[in-house]
């Protein structure tokens, strides 16, 4: 016989479970640090964690997620490693314009 508690009923003969989904709430913009800070969340890292792995200060990482400072391009690479995810979505315009010249010229060689 099941244990009937808020998570499974009987209805009509039939068994329901109550299942609750978490839905990740996506960021609002598009903007590197609102990316940081969801996907730094999404790997369940503290701004600490991610700091270690980039050998840099944990207030760089708060700097970054609070727009205090824009991610450079270096970092953001580092960055999208740690966090598996493209690099893409942690670029500002200038780090764009730098993988965009970074690609041309390693294309032409």
């Amino acid at each position: 016989m099941f244990n009937h508690t808020s998570l499974c009923e009987f209805h009509q003969g039939k068994l329901l479970l109550h299942l609750t989904i978490p839905f990740e709430k996506k960021p609002k913009t598009n903007l590197p640090s609102d990316n940081l800070k969801y996907y730094r969340q999404r790997k369940q890292m503290t701004t600490r964690q991610l700091a270690e792995k980039l050998d840099i200060v944990p207030a760089t990482v708060v700097m970054y997620e609070n727009r205090k400072h824009p991610i450079p391009y270096d970092v953001a690479v580092k960055l999208a490693d740690v966090l598996e995810i493209e690099a893409s979505l942690l670029y500002d315009d200038f780090s764009r314009f730098l993988a965009g010249t970074l690609y041309r010229s390693a294309k032409e060689r």
